[in-house]
């Protein structure tokens, strides 16, 4: 497992565990990560994986149809998060 992925992780659970942010985002945003990684190739730079995961869970909100409300509350996890 590439390190960006495994500390993202770690750092998403821990702030589940925290409750400071809107479980319904870090809930959605946890298996992205898991979904982004298997899609991604190995061998990335943090950078590179970031911007794989960005796009993945982008893409993922436009097919969900996410609410405008509940985007923002993903992007401030993912924004806490990376």
């Amino acid at each position: 497992m590439n390190e960006f992925w495994h500390d993202l992780e770690i750092k998403l659970r821990a702030m589940e565990a925290e409750e400071e942010y809107d479980l319904f985002a870090i809930g959605y945003v946890i298996p992205q990560v898991a979904l982004a990684e298997k899609e991604a190739a190995e061998n990335l730079s943090a950078e590179q994986a970031k911007e794989v995961l960005l796009r993945y869970i982008q893409r993922s909100i436009d097919q969900d149809n996410i609410s405008d409300a509940d985007r923002h509350l993903i992007e401030e996890v993912l924004t806490s998060a990376l």
